[in-house]
C-alpha cells in the first residue's frame, strides 16, 4: 500500500505547538514489521468450535481492511497541517500501524471464499457505508474516526483481557491480540488529531454515535449474515453466546455504555484510562 496525502480545504488551523489536550505526547508508538502466515485450511468454527464466536471475528477480519484504509486516507490528510513534533510522530505510527492490520487481515476473505461463504452483502453494505461517510464533511469523518476508535479500544481490552479467543486456531487468535495491543497502544491519536482540527463538542458526540452505529450495526450484520450462511443461524447454543458476548459474560454492549459516557464528558481525553 503506497501512503499518500489527499489534501484537504485551504483554511485549516496549523497547530505548530503542544496543546493542552497532548498527553500522549510521552507515549511512543511501535511500528511493528510483523507478518502472519495463515494456515492453508482453518476449521470452519476455529474460535474452540463455537459458530458465534467464529463468525463474530471472521466478520472483523472480513471488514476492518476497508475500514483500515479509510482511516488512513483522512488521518493521513491532517498530517501536513501537524507540525508539533511528538504528535507528527505518532500520528505517522498510527498511519504504519493501521495500514499494516489492513494488510494482515485482508489475507483472510480468501479463506472465508474458500469455506463457501458469499462475502458479497457484508461488503457491499460496509462500502456504502463508507461512501456515504465520505459524502459528509471531513472533519465530520474525523469525528467519526475518533468515536469508532474510543469503541475499538474497548473491544481491545475485552479480547485481551477475557477467555474469548482461548483455544482459537493459534495463528489468528496471535493477529487479533496484536491488532487488540497496537489499537490500545494508539488509542488517543485520532482524537488528539480531531481536537487539532475542532475542539467543537457537538462534533465529537456526532462521531461517536456515527462510530458506533457504524461499529455495532455492521459487525452484527455481518455476523448473523455469515451464521445464517452457515446454518447455525437459529441454534440455541448461539443465541446463548451472543446474549452472553452482548450482556451476561463480557457484557459489550453493558460496558459500551459507560465507556460512551466517558466519552462524552467535557474534559475527556483517552489517555486519562490506562
Amino acid at each position: 500500500m503506497t501512503l499518500t496525502s489527499d489534501g484537504n480545504d485551504s483554511g485549516d488551523r496549523v497547530i505548530s505547538k503542544e496543546t493542552s489536550f497532548s498527553h500522549q505526547a510521552n507515549r511512543v508508538i511501535t511500528v511493528r514489521a510483523v507478518q502472519f502466515n495463515l494456515p492453508v485450511s482453518v476449521d470452519r468454527h476455529w474460535v474452540r468450535g463455537s459458530p458465534f464466536k467464529t463468525h463474530l471475528f471472521n466478520s472483523l477480519h472480513l471488514t476492518l481492511p476497508a475500514v483500515e484504509y479509510w482511516m488512513v486516507r483522512h488521518v493521513q490528510s491532517r498530517l501536513k497541517h501537524i507540525t508539533a513534533s511528538p504528535l507528527r510522530q505518532n500520528v505517522r505510527g498510527f498511519i504504519l500501524q493501521e495500514a499494516q492490520h489492513a494488510e494482515q487481515h485482508a489475507q483472510f476473505g480468501e479463506i472465508l471464499r474458500q469455506q463457501g461463504y458469499e462475502l458479497k452483502a457484508c461488503l457491499k453494505m460496509e462500502d456504502w457505508i463508507l461512501t456515504s461517510l465520505q459524502r459528509l464533511d471531513w472533519r465530520l469523518n474525523l469525528a467519526a474516526i475518533a468515536g469508532m476508535e474510543h469503541l475499538t479500544v474497548l473491544l481491545s481490552e475485552v479480547v485481551l483481557a477475557s477467555d474469548l479467543l482461548a483455544a482459537a486456531e493459534p495463528t489468528l487468535k496471535a493477529m487479533l491480540e496484536w491488532h487488540a495491543l497496537e489499537e490500545i497502544e494508539h488509542k488517543a491519536v485520532a482524537y488528539e488529531v480531531l481536537q487539532t482540527v475542532s475542539q467543537n463538542y457537538l462534533l465529537r458526540v456526532a462521531g461517536l454515535a456515527i462510530g458506533c452505529a457504524f461499529v455495532l450495526g455492521l459487525l452484527n450484520r455481518c455476523t448473523l449474515t455469515l451464521l445464517y450462511q452457515d446454518r447455525c443461524l437459529w441454534r440455541w447454543s448461539v443465541w446463548r453466546e451472543m446474549g452472553q458476548f452482548w450482556l451476561t459474560k463480557e457484557k459489550m454492549l453493558l460496558r459500551s455504555v459507560p465507556h460512551c459516557l466517558w466519552y462524552l464528558q467535557p474534559n475527556f481525553h483517552p489517555a486519562a484510562h490506562d
